[in-house]
């Protein structure tokens, strides 16, 4: 199991530099098993920066729409103790809210790898960033 990390949508859904390997990871959890995370919080943040950069509703409402079809990505509904890691985590490894909910429910999921551009993953022990391609070629291997 794998956590997906909120820009790797954002870099789709915005049409930003590193889009298209990002696309081919998408397409491929479209048909794929059950074999990614991502939180109900990183979600509605995904809809949000959406919104806030491209000021089009529409381009929302797609996401939403393309999100339903990828049935390898399951979606983690954290609550209030892992919420509580999430801050002792920014403490810790010096992270926002956000990246320390997902370090937070990937330990509640006992999940050690997440994909991701953010490179503040790299200080946090528990955890080890791979690229889109790694991402693939891990889920095509199991």
């Amino acid at each position: 199991m794998l956590f997906i990390d909120a820009n790797i949508f954002l870099e789709v859904c915005l049409n930003q530099a590193k889009a298209p390997e990002c696309q081919v990871l998408l397409t491929y959890l479209e048909t794929a098993n059950p074999c990614c995370f991502i939180t109900s919080f990183h979600v509605f943040s995904i809809i949000l920066v959406i919104q806030h950069k491209s000021q089009d509703l529409d381009a929302a409402r797609k996401f939403i729409e393309a999100f339903q079809s990828y049935s390898g990505i399951e979606i983690y509904n954290p609550g209030f103790a892992t919420m509580t890691t999430a801050i002792n985590n920014q403490v810790q490894y010096h992270l926002d809210f956000d990246d320390g909910l997902v370090v937070a429910s990937m330990q509640d999921l006992n999940i050690t790898e997440i994909v991701s551009f953010d490179a503040h993953f790299d200080s946090v022990s528990p955890v080890s960033r791979i690229d889109p391609a790694l991402a693939l070629e891990k889920l095509q291997g199991s």
